[in-house]
């Protein structure tokens, strides 16, 4: 049930939250536009997409306001916030169900 519900949060969230809807300027097609753009984000280990770059140039891994989204809606839409008391199974989860909406 929770992967489900990462999974409807992440294909509501990832559109917009990687940039991949092209500028209406852009020649490049759209699809390929974001085949190349997905490619990047996730072509390596650890993807790319997990990680928040701060102001001094430094990554931190699960910082992405995309993950943190998923795992807030889901929380919501369970209702699970009064019996949380460990994120990090989340944070794995939501990670792994934005991978697959990206790679879809």
């Amino acid at each position: 049930m929770i992967m489900s519900s990462c999974k409807k949060a992440a294909h509501g969230l990832v559109q917009h939250g990687f940039e991949l809807c092209p500028s209406v300027w852009l020649r490049t097609p759209t699809p390929q536009y974001q085949i190349q753009k997905v490619g990047d984000l996730v072509a390596l280990f650890p993807p790319v997409f997990i990680f928040k770059q701060d102001e001094f140039g430094r990554w931190w891994a699960f910082e992405n306001r995309v993950i943190l989204d998923v795992i807030l809606d889901v929380i919501i839409e369970l209702g699970y916030l009064p019996y949380l008391t460990d994120l990090k199974s989340l944070f794995f989860t939501a990670s792994s169900a934005v991978q697959c909406t990206l790679e879809e």
